[in-house]
């Protein structure tokens, strides 16, 4: 009852009252917007912007200034529009971590973008890629970490695409590590790209990688060889490695057949 007594009242006086508020000195009117709105000033959160984020403080101080010189209407729409060029900035330059990591003696770029990967932030990925293998010198895979991808557009995945010719046209491979299954059904598969989501099958690519590439010194890899099922003779050329486990799978097939 109490919530319609209030309405009726409201009601009424905005019928009733409306045409006399013409008279009423601009001075007062500012002031009872003034103690209604006063409450929901919070310093507090003005100084926990200067700490924490430093694009939000300025987006608030332009806001701030624009309403204080150019109107509310203004200074909102210039507020809204700080704010839109923070996430487009974000969204075009994400935050992406490039680093030469090792597994197991095998040696990867790591590239991890910290947010997801849409439209606008393609082509500044496929550049920091780009940088990053020829500072390389192109030896060695390429990893993205996509752990963090939520979603994929047309355009992204297509970018994606374009990443692994670049990476393709030195000999190299592009894997995808930690992409979901649902996605990756988006990307175009004519080059040459592998998904995975285990550090184990990312040890067996880059071993196999670094074998089939010469770059990898045999004798150090038995043991990982040994675990993906090759037989390897430490003392052979790396171009006469293809051919022992060629033989070696043969002599396997005979041995079946006898026994």
């Amino acid at each position: 009852m109490a919530g319609l007594y209030t309405g009726i009242i409201t009601v009424l006086a905005l019928s009733l009252l409306t045409p006399y508020f013409a008279y009423i000195p601009k001075a007062t009117l500012a002031a009872v917007l003034i103690c209604a709105v006063i409450f929901m000033i919070d310093l507090k959160l003005v100084l926990r912007f200067w700490r924490e984020n430093r694009r939000d403080f300025y987006a608030w101080c332009g806001c701030l200034i624009a309403c204080l010189v150019l109107g509310v209407e203004i200074g909102l729409l210039v507020g809204v529009a700080l704010t839109c060029f923070h996430l487009l900035s974000m969204w075009a330059r994400p935050k992406t971590s490039v680093k030469v990591e090792e597994l197991d003696g095998n040696q990867y770029i790591r590239i991890t973008p910290n947010a997801g990967l849409y439209f606008p932030g393609v082509d500044y990925l496929r550049e920091r890629t780009n940088r990053a293998t020829a500072a390389a010198e192109f030896h060695i895979p390429v990893v993205i970490d996509c752990s963090k991808f939520t979603g994929l557009d047309f355009t992204s995945a297509k970018g994606l695409g374009n990443i692994a010719g670049d990476v393709n046209k030195h000999k190299q491979i592009l894997i995808l590590q930690n992409l979901e299954v649902s996605l990756q059904k988006y990307i175009d598969m004519k080059h040459d790209i592998i998904f995975c989501n285990k550090d184990s099958k990312l040890q067996e690519i880059l071993t196999q990688e670094g074998i089939r590439n010469g770059t990898i010194p045999l004798m150090q890899h038995i043991r990982a060889s040994i675990d993906l099922g090759y037989k390897v003779n430490p003392l052979i050329k790396v171009e006469e490695f293809q051919q022992v486990r060629r033989g070696s799978q043969v002599d396997d097939e005979v041995s079946d057949r006898n026994n």
